[in-house]
């Protein structure tokens, strides 16, 4: 059974040592960062993955439909559960993209994924999902310590960082706040004559995973909990406090939400989640340097939940299947609302396209950084 990626919620000393906390004892930074990744790919590989279905999302207006007149793109996800921990079911989803180029019929690339959950994922994550109005970030581990951490584990691009998440709820619920510990890292690596790729072809992979697992934030020092966006003196009655003055103009449907939800109550849900996007490229050099280029990107997703409120358990389990498929086309449209506007492009600059491009990832936050001196680590999954 794991001991950090689950439900049960990360205490102060729990979470590797920072500046901010007074802690009694603390896990090694890269003890705890490994821990994680190796427990998130136990369970993202996990065997006893029951099969629940298959959806198809028919998105019109997509870069394949744009360019191939009525013909929309259909977005395949597959749904799974596991029993993986006694005490709660475990869902998931997996959504594959054959090929890098999105003029060729696909509806996203390795590189536009990568900026939609890589980059600035929780805030990218309130901009494309309607009910989640706001999100701030309350403690964020400092670059030098992850870039030494990287450095032993041979990760790149890693970010770690307690987030809390605001979700709007349908009428007669009450709001939620989710707090989670967000751990990321990207890793890439080159085989040219391994058992699975025969010369003389040549095979590269690139993925980066997010791994989120909640946290109990009330066991956290003063300072930490007074740059949440609710109040915290007692987790039974919990308010949101809005970032923006009452008086200020909003700047977006954002803001003028958060305004609104000023005062209101909110109950604190725990989730954990798994999110892995693996990028291969194959080439066969039989004939010359070039080769002929296959490139794959798949999108795996594990998660369990517990919204708690007045929502029986076993009524939020019977939807959380179909939400999460649900969530590749909204991520999917999203890209494509910004590309149609010239968006997307502005945003992710010249960041690389593929492993070949950039093999050696970047950070988290921003552009793809110039290579690590870092040899390329231990994949993320098997």
């Amino acid at each position: 059974m794991a001991k950090l990626v689950r439900l049960a919620p990360l205490g102060l000393n729990d979470v590797p040592t920072h500046h901010d906390l007074q802690q009694e004892t603390a896990p090694a930074l890269a003890n705890f960062i490994k821990d994680v990744f190796d427990e998130a790919k136990n369970i993202e590989t996990v065997p006893r993955y029951e099969r629940k279905g298959t959806k198809k999302f028919r998105i019109a207006g997509s870069w394949y439909h744009i360019a191939n007149k009525n013909k929309a793109n259909t977005v395949e996800v597959t749904k799974v559960r596991s029993d993986h921990d006694s005490s709660y079911p475990w869902f998931g989803r997996t959504s594959k993209f054959n090929g890098a180029d999105y003029n060729a019929g696909e509806p996203v690339t390795y590189r536009q994924l990568r900026y939609a959950l890589f980059q600035d994922h929780s805030e990218h994550e309130m901009e494309y999902t309607p009910n989640i109005f706001d999100c701030n970030t309350v403690l964020e581990w400092p670059g030098e310590a992850l870039d030494a951490a990287a450095r032993e584990l041979g990760y790149h691009g890693l970010n770690m960082q307690i987030t809390n998440l605001y979700h709007e709820m349908p009428k007669f619920f009450d709001d939620r706040v989710f707090t989670v510990l967000l751990l990321s890292a990207e890793t890439s690596s080159t085989d040219v004559d391994g058992p699975e790729v025969p010369m003389p072809a040549r095979q590269q992979t690139r993925e980066f995973v997010i791994v989120q697992i909640p946290v109990d934030l009330t066991t956290f020092p003063n300072k930490v909990k007074k740059r949440a966006h609710h109040s915290l003196v007692d987790t039974r009655f919990m308010q949101y406090i809005s970032p923006v003055s009452p008086d200020a103009t909003p700047q977006d449907g954002k803001q003028k939400m958060q305004q609104k939800m000023h005062g209101k109550d909110l109950v604190s849900g725990v989730y954990v989640s798994i999110e892995n996007v693996y990028h291969k490229v194959r080439k066969n050099l039989a004939n010359d340097d070039a080769g002929e280029r296959v490139s794959t990107v798949d999108w795996q997703m594990a998660t369990a939940s517990n919204a708690r409120g007045r929502i029986p358990l076993w009524i939020q389990n019977l939807a959380v299947p179909g939400k999460i498929a649900k969530d590749v086309p909204i991520v999917v449209k999203w890209l494509r609302n910004l590309n149609k506007v010239n968006e997307l492009s502005r945003r992710m600059g010249d960041a690389p396209d593929s492993v070949e491009e950039d093999p050696h990832g970047g950070s988290g936050g921003g552009p793809l950084s110039p290579p690590a001196p870092a040899p390329p680590g231990p994949p993320l999954r098997e």
